[in-house]
């Protein structure tokens, strides 16, 4: 009996679906696609504004500097980013600067793009710091341990008791202590590429990880929100390129409202079939014309339906 009624009501929902519901759903889709379009738009304008005050490239450097420094690097306003999770890479206040900036960067992005950002961090210049949240409700760290800088502090700013957290002691100044003290930095007096395990004092050798645990998690986070925008464009990931560059192609291609065309007539033709695919390219969804929301929104009424659904029936979240 049970099994009848299922069957019964498999039949009727389908045929609804095959009546009614396909232009329905070309209806309501279209009007989605119009309120995407738009939002990506102007959400285009505002990354391109965005990408001006934080330029990202790809550098090169062919001869051997006096900081040591040689090969490629990414870079952003002006100050390269550390190699991998080599902080000695360049040279401490390159490394500072260009962090604190990607951090600032992230906060920014991370809002407007409504991505996930595995995170959390407390901006300050150059002095800036990082850690992951303990829960989803607790935005502070689990311990103050997990608190880790994103620069190399000072050795007036070195403390052994790990009572200060680095909030303690440095984001009040926004980096002007450090910058400003007449001591050279503990980790890198020599500007060596190079961090010597063996020489260096227990606090230094856990000072250098906790900065290594923090340009891991910058990375991590950066890695997370390139993908998942990435894939939310149904665009295919760069491969063989580094995690910053990877996250400026991103924010080149979310700041060109051409790009951004294309990626919404690429979704909606690989939607649909191949006939309706002919109808699409000659309609407003043309790669090369201007989408506009009242444009799509005149096209989906006047799409035949074939009775006016109720608020009842077709419930919209």
């Amino acid at each position: 009996m049970l099994d009848s009624a299922l069957s019964k009501l498999d039949r009727n929902r389908a045929e609804q679906l095959e009546k009614l519901y396909p232009n329905l759903i070309s209806t309501q889709t279209l009007g989605l696609m119009a309120i995407t379009s738009e939002r990506l738009h102007k959400q285009s304008v505002v990354i391109k504004q965005i990408c001006k005050l934080f330029p990202q490239r790809r550098v090169t450097v062919d001869g051997e500097r006096k900081d040591g420094s040689i090969g490629r690097f990414d870079q952003i306003c002006n100050a390269r980013l550390p190699r991998g999770l080599d902080p000695h890479s360049v040279p401490s206040e390159e490394l500072g600067a260009s962090l604190g900036y990607m951090v600032l960067l992230l906060n920014i992005v991370v809002q407007i793009l409504a991505a996930p950002a595995l995170h959390n961090s407390g901006f300050a210049g150059s002095c800036s710091r990082i850690w992951q949240r303990d829960s989803y409700w607790d935005a502070r760290p689990s311990s103050r341990s997990n608190e880790y800088p994103l620069f190399i502090p000072r050795q007036n700013y070195c403390s052994t008791s790990g009572e200060n957290s680095w909030s303690d002691r440095s984001s009040s100044n926004f980096g002007v202590a450090s910058m400003e003290s007449e001591r050279k930095a503990q980790l890198d007096s020599c500007r060596s590429s190079s961090f010597s395990f063996t020489s260096a004092s227990p606090h230094s050798v856990e000072t250098h990880k906790d900065l290594q645990r923090g340009i891991s998690l910058l990375k991590k986070s950066v890695a997370c929100i390139t993908t998942y925008c990435f894939n939310s464009l149904c665009l295919d990931v760069p491969s063989e390129v580094s995690t910053f560059e990877a996250f400026a192609r991103l924010l080149s291609i979310l700041s060109s409202s051409k790009e951004v065309r294309s990626v919404i007539s690429l979704k909606m033709a690989c939607s649909r079939s191949s006939k309706q695919v002919q109808q699409l390219n000659k309609s407003v969804w043309n790669v090369n014309s201007a989408i506009t929301s009242s444009t799509l929104l005149e096209s989906a009424h006047m799409l035949p339906i074939v009775r006016t659904a109720s608020k009842d029936e077709i419930p919209f979240a």
